[in-house]
């Protein structure tokens, strides 16, 4: 008898939160697509190794739909955060930097011509 583990139906959400909260702090977010997905090839040639067996290769199945579904989570949450109101928008900004309303305010006001008239 196989003992499956208990799925979690919120696993999806909350890991393609923790790549949202990445995105959020500045990571590229193409980098991160790239982390979450698997592509079709990959799948494709664990597929053809003849060492998996029958339920392993179940598995790889199932592990291509989660990251699939994942992907298709933080592309929503990336598509409603450009949907919002400019004057609401969080600044991004690289890890380890100031951030905030204070970096938005410096970043803007730097492209300002500050030389004096003569």
């Amino acid at each position: 008898m196989m003992v499956r583990e208990e799925f979690d139906p919120l696993a999806p959400q909350r890991e393609a939160a923790f790549f949202y909260g990445l995105f959020l702090r500045g990571h590229d977010v193409d980098a991160l697509r790239q982390d979450i997905d698997v592509p079709r090839t990959m799948l494709e040639k664990w597929m053809r190794a003849r060492d998996f067996e029958a339920s392993f290769r179940e598995n790889l199945h199932r592990v291509y739909a989660y990251r699939k579904q994942v992907l298709a989570i933080f592309d929503g949450l990336i598509s409603n955060e450009q949907m919002r109101p400019c004057c609401n928008r969080r600044v991004s900004t690289p890890p380890g930097s100031a951030g905030g309303l204070a970096a938005g305010v410096l970043a803007s006001s730097s492209t300002i011509d500050s030389t004096p008239p003569r």
